[in-house]
């Protein structure tokens, strides 16, 4: 139950908040700092390129229903009510949603760099993640794929 609650409370932590920066500076990151940075996430990560300096991520998110995780409805209410911070009202399938969105919040953090709040976050993450579409800022592309059962976050540096 513990850590149900800090899940959570990470959840909505990362949901209220957006990356920001230089949309034109080219950010360089480490294995470790992706490795560091999905840590808390419950997912598989592989990267491309060397210690030094990452040309590429994917993050496997497993077990995931396609159809709850497409349904934007669905998924915006799994991310309001995280916001609110009452996990009592979240049902089972919404669980591996969030999941999915802090995952897709902890690569905007490390990709995007520093992060402020605002409440068009929500809409940028349902972009991504139920309507399929990319985002591109500071040389890399970040997208969000689904197939049967899991959710797939790239990250490709241009």
């Amino acid at each position: 139950m513990k850590k149900a609650i800090m899940f959570i409370l990470t959840v909505a932590l990362c949901l209220s908040f957006v990356a920001c920066g230089n949309k034109g500076e080219e950010v360089k990151i480490t294995e470790a700092e992706v490795i560091a940075a999905f840590a808390e996430c419950e997912g598989t990560l592989t990267t491309e390129g060397d210690a030094d300096n990452v040309t590429a991520f994917k993050y496997v998110i497993e077990d995931i229903n396609i159809d709850n995780l497409l349904d934007r409805d669905y998924a915006k209410e799994a991310m309001e009510i995280a916001e609110e911070g009452d996990h009592m009202k979240l049902k089972i399938g919404q669980i591996p949603i969030l999941e999915v969105m802090q995952a897709m919040a902890e690569a905007d953090a490390l990709l995007f760099g520093d992060v402020v709040i605002t409440e068009d976050y929500t809409e940028h993450l349902l972009t991504l993640v139920c309507d399929g579409k990319s985002f591109e800022a500071n040389g890399w592309t970040v997208s969000v794929s689904a197939t049967k059962d899991c959710a797939i976050i790239n990250a490709i540096k241009k």
